[in-house]
């Protein structure tokens, strides 16, 4: 059987999505939800996505009902999707008890402490404070959905009795809940509605498979979204009567009855999706925990366990915790099966430990667009280090994808020798032959690259066993998060053994900086360039080249970054201090402002969440400052105390330039400012290109470099959008540049909100 039947398909039912384009597309990838309407969540990226696109598809007058928002990213989604169509709604009915866990070490686990919450803290403040725009289209119902609940409680919970068209699960956290959840709310979802389970795929609650599988007649599987526990499903008939049969938990405490009724189940859901049904073995386990049959968990457990070990598990949502869980029922067992469960949970935590399933446990799993980004890296790196070609190792739905999909559209000059394949089972994939690693008998020159958006790791380490020591071995998904353990030997050819001889040609600025043009410490750089693998939109790694190249030659002591964001460059500059030296110092500081205090792409991070990350060691050379501007960095500073400058913020203009302008005092005389994003109007002709424009142009900082009247450099790479960053020279009278940007200001703002009575004014000043 081929990986992309052992995958759990995201499009359950016949009817497949297509886009404008008459392409089909997956639920998970239907309508992106906009960065900047995020707030902190739980749930995926692609979860949100999904999210977006079912509130786009709610008629006028509709409703849409969400049980446990938490902190509300699945309220943003729903409300900014329904707000997308332009179509009036009822107000969404949101149903949580905000309240944190009363658990200090519930609130400090890995799952929870990002949020930043107090053990049993009423968080509806935050709730409302981050949904402040949203209000209006959000009704709030506060508190818990009580266990098994009887009618006039039901009607009562959902006073509105409304038919649902979207109904959002995230509340039913044990078997009495769901059967409250199914009895006063499903009951009213509409035909064509759609119930959307958020756990359904989480071991921890059994429930879930066994009532939407009782109810089948009545809810079709519709839509799984990828890695990720949700499941959606589409009302087909009146449910009004039949959820009232629910069943609860005691029907269950005969063995018999139970293993039957899962055996139906798991043969239900392989009739959908195959062998990746297996995830369900963890859910009786579970089940069997319930209601004390320890002997019925020890045969689930090992079931799922051993679909875990198999190829069947490959891209299919596994519960992260199942050993801590396989643990804890090792613990409640009094004899007869703990030290069997111990057993197992001790495989367990050694087959974690694995490099497959370390990398799966942060597998990224990416749209069309996300993918083709990555793999324009990889050519990229190709390109610089000289490499024509490649042999890709895997055979599955990823190299079909690629080499149907994206390769002949984009990757002219290289080639692909094979592919490699320790299970070949084809002769070739789209005219391309396929090979076993141990018979391959490629050439030393051809590069190896993994061919798989989810199990990287793994391939990396058997090409490892079979080619480390005679061929460069690539990766295409996991080089930032690979290259997140910094001050490690480094095992990445694409930056260890990039010849410095290939960039002289795009280093000639190291001249105007005083610089020999080879850079003597490119292995010590790539060892040091750390980027954690939740992080995106980061500076690449020729940016980190030309920031490293500025340190190298200011040597400055006070480093000023305004825009931190993750925080990647300012660990990079840290970085760059601590292998440089300052000219007064062992080591120069840098001081990062960012006018948020969260991340902009994800919100459950801390700005500068990265550099910390990645540079533990480097704490003490970096101060992080949110919530403050390029003023408050002015004022932290004495005249002339900033010795390099980093402007990275927003790139409207005229915002970089009255960054500047802020800084200018406390800039010494003749320091350097470094600008990223100078190219942008030549990185969206390339985005245009290939289709994928879906940004605005802005170019504050593009002009601010570009008409800057003294001193200047950037990279001279021979395609205009590589040189997206640059640097401008102060003149040793700081008060000489004041003109050129006060002019400089009366240019079209691409900041809408206060830019015409502004503009206005600077000219009439100015006639």
């Amino acid at each position: 059987m081929s990986t992309a039947t052992h995958r759990l398909r995201e499009r359950l039912t016949p009817a497949p999505l297509v886009n404008a384009a008459g392409q089909i597309i997956e639920p998970g990838e239907a309508s992106p939800f906009p960065v900047a309407h995020r707030v902190p969540t739980m749930l995926s990226e692609r979860e949100l996505n999904y999210l977006h696109w079912l509130g786009s598809t709610v008629p006028a007058g509709g409703q849409v009902v969400e049980l446990g928002s938490f902190l509300g990213g699945s309220t943003a989604a729903l409300v900014e999707g329904m707000r997308s169509s332009g179509r009036s709604h009822h107000p969404v009915l949101v149903y949580d008890a905000f309240l944190a866990p009363d658990s200090e070490a519930c609130v400090n686990s890995w799952w929870m402490k990002p949020f930043g919450l107090r053990a049993g803290e009423n968080f509806r403040s935050k709730y409302e404070a981050l949904h402040a725009a949203r209000l209006d289209r959000i009704a709030i119902r506060e508190g818990w959905i009580p266990e098994n609940a009887d009618t006039p409680t039901q009607q009562r919970v959902y006073a509105e009795q409304r038919p649902i068209d979207v109904l959002f699960v995230d509340a039913a956290k044990s078997w009495g809940v769901h059967r409250t959840i199914l009895q006063a709310f499903a009951r009213h979802v509409k035909r064509g509605g759609v119930v959307v389970q958020q756990d359904f795929l989480d071991i921890q609650t059994p429930w879930l498979p066994i009532h939407m599988w009782q109810l089948r007649d009545l809810f079709r599987p519709l839509d799984h979204v990828k890695a990720s526990p949700s499941m959606a499903f589409e009302c087909i008939a009146d449910p009004s009567r039949r959820v009232d049969q629910a069943w609860d938990l005691e029907r269950f405490r005969d063995r018999d009855l139970r293993e039957d009724t899962w055996n139906r189940v798991i043969s239900y859901w392989s009739g959908l999706i195959g062998p990746a049904a297996g995830f369900l073995h963890g859910h009786a386990a579970k089940h069997a925990a319930l209601v004390g049959d320890y002997g019925g968990v020890l045969g689930a457990a090992r079931r799922y366990e051993g679909w875990l070990n198999s190829r069947d598990s490959d891209g299919v949502y596994a519960t992260p915790t199942w050993s801590e869980i396989l643990h804890g029922f090792a613990a409640a067992e009094p004899a007869t099966t703990a030290a069997a469960i111990r057993d197992l949970a001790a495989e367990s935590d050694v087959r974690r430990s694995l490099p497959r399933y370390a990398s799966q446990s942060s597998a990224t799993f990416l749209s069309y667009d996300m993918r083709s980004s990555y793999w324009h890296a990889l050519i990229e790196r190709l390109k610089q280090a000289g490499t024509t070609r490649i042999a890709l190792f895997g055979a599955g739905a990823h190299t079909e994808w690629l080499l149907r999909s994206w390769w002949p559209q984009h990757a002219q000059g290289i080639s692909i020798e094979c592919i490699l394949d320790d299970h070949a089972a084809k002769r070739d994939v789209l005219g391309v032959a396929v090979r076993r690693p141990s018979e391959a008998g490629i050439s030393s020159r051809t590069a190896i690259v993994p061919s798989s958006d989810a199990h990287e790791e793994t391939i990396l380490a058997r090409a490892g066993e079979m080619f480390g020591a005679t061929h460069a071995i690539l990766p295409v998904y996991t080089f930032e998060r690979r290259a997140a353990a910094v001050h490690v030997q480094c095992a990445e050819p694409q930056l260890i053994r990039i010849d410095a001889r290939h960039l002289e040609a795009e280093a000639s600025h190291r001249a105007a900086l005083g610089l020999p043009t080879r850079r003597p410490w490119i292995e010590a750089f790539s060892q040091r360039l750390g980027v954690p693998s939740w992080v995106k939109g980061y500076v690449n790694y020729r940016d980190a080249q030309f920031l490293w190249d500025l340190v190298e030659a200011v040597r400055p002591d006070t480093i000023a970054e305004i825009g931190t964001a993750s925080g990647v460059s300012t660990g990079l500059l840290a970085a760059a201090s601590d292998y440089f030296g300052g000219t007064t110092r062992p080591r120069g500081m840098v001081h990062s402002f960012d006018i948020a205090d969260r991340c902009y792409f994800d919100q459950t991070r801390p700005v500068g969440s990265a550099a910390l990350e990645a540079l533990p060691q480097l704490r003490d050379l970096i101060e992080l400052n949110p919530c403050r501007t390029a003023i408050d960095a002015a004022r932290r500073f004495g005249v002339g105390e900033i010795d390099l400058a980093f402007i990275d913020g927003d790139h409207r203009h005229p915002t970089p330039t009255l960054d500047l302008l802020a800084l200018l005092y406390a800039l010494r005389p003749g320091a350097w400012v470094v600008l990223h994003d100078i190219e942008l109007t030549e990185v969206a002709k390339v985005s245009r290109a290939n289709g994928k424009l879906d940004w605005d142009v802005v170019t504050g900082a593009e002009s601010l470099f570009h008409r800057w009247p003294f001193q200047k450099t950037q990279p001279q790479h021979p395609d205009a959008w590589a040189n997206n960053i640059g640097a401008i020279k102060l003149p040793m009278n700081p008060g000489d540049a004041v003109s050129f940007l006060l002019e400089h200001l009366k240019e079209a703002w691409e900041i809408p909100d206060a830019a015409p009575a502004i503009h206005a004014a600077l000219r009439s000043k100015a006639a």
